[in-house]
């Protein structure tokens, strides 16, 4: 089952209508080592006093603390595992 989460988190981004069949990715998604990202992040930054960068950078949404993200920029970093077609059904 689609959690409510997911699908209220991504209806910030195109707002869901009654009775439409929408489309979803479920993906796997290497982290590996975190850092504190910024909107200003095209890449990740490097870990300091070394020469290699992070994996992934996080943050949360809006400032919610319930709503944490992880950014990753290396493409083989994630893969899809499932396509996922619901309807939404408002109360």
């Amino acid at each position: 089952m689609l959690s409510r989460t997911a699908v209220t988190y991504s209806s910030q981004y195109k707002p869901l209508e009654k009775n439409k069949i929408y489309t979803m990715f479920l993906a796997s998604v290497l982290t590996g080592l975190t850092t504190e990202g910024h909107p200003s992040y095209r890449k990740p930054p490097n870990i300091p006093e070394t020469n290699k960068s992070y994996d992934s950078v996080t943050g949360f949404v809006r400032n919610d603390p319930t709503k944490e993200t992880f950014v990753v920029f290396d493409p083989m970093q994630h893969y899809p595992k499932y396509l996922i077609e619901f309807t939404y059904m408002s109360n």
